[in-house]
């Protein structure tokens, strides 16, 4: 099982710093639950260091990548500054969609995280934002996760119904990426996350508003583990 916190646009390192504190107990468990922890760029070389210092049995990941290789692009952040700290990355998120980012976009975010060994979180709304890859994906299967995020579900307080999860089940059944490991992201906390641990077919949650306080996120991973 997969659990997966983006921090988003939160937190002062002062702030991270007290989360830490609060949960680095808990953090250091071996546990069967997988924990991934994607804070805002600055931090990852800071969570990072701790991690290592206290032995936290966590991973990292970005929260987006540059579609682009090195180059005169200000303001973007490329595979090669994110691999020394970061195992994971979120691409095509519904947020970054909302701002204009395309499914043109999105492949070529795919394309460099691939290329920096990163393991890949690709949002989805439906099957059609799933974007035209030109390579074997079987090759990529164990380095891309789909994460199912209704739009409605994203900050709402109400998670989708069991029956829209089924649905995007179905809907990607006939199409390459059927067997690629699903999790679900939209209002999931310690509360709502019980009704979705009974399928299957999902293999974790990505987490929003839950993961920016230490004691809901502590009993989020109370619940899976």
């Amino acid at each position: 099982m997969l659990l997966i916190a983006n921090w988003k646009q939160n937190f002062s390192w002062n702030e991270a710093e007290e989360w830490l504190q609060e949960l680095s107990p808990r953090l250091k468990e071996k546990k069967e639950l997988e924990i991934v922890i994607c804070p805002p760029f600055p931090f990852l070389p800071l969570l990072s260091q701790w991690r290592n210092r206290e032995k936290l049995n966590i991973s990292l990941g970005a929260q987006d990548i540059s579609p682009f290789p090195d180059g005169a692009h200000t303001g973007e952040v490329g595979w090669r500054q994110l691999s020394s700290w970061a195992q994971w990355v979120i691409i095509g998120h519904s947020e970054r969609r909302q701002l204009g980012e395309n499914n043109e976009i999105i492949t070529a975010k795919i394309k460099q995280a691939l290329q920096g060994g990163l393991k890949i979180v690709l949002c989805l709304r439906s099957k059609e934002d799933w974007p035209a890859l030109d390579w074997s994906l079987e090759k990529i299967k164990n380095r891309l996760f789909l994460a199912f995020e209704p739009e409605e579900a994203i900050g709402s307080g109400k998670p989708a119904s069991l029956e829209s999860v089924n649905k995007f089940k179905e809907q990607i059944a006939s199409t390459p990426v059927r067997d690629f490991p699903v999790l679900y992201g939209g209002s999931i906390n310690a509360r709502t996350v019980t009704e979705f641990i009974k399928l299957s077919s999902l293999k974790g949650f990505l987490v929003g508003s839950a993961s920016w306080k230490a004691k809901e996120f502590k009993a989020l991973i109370d619940v899976l583990s």
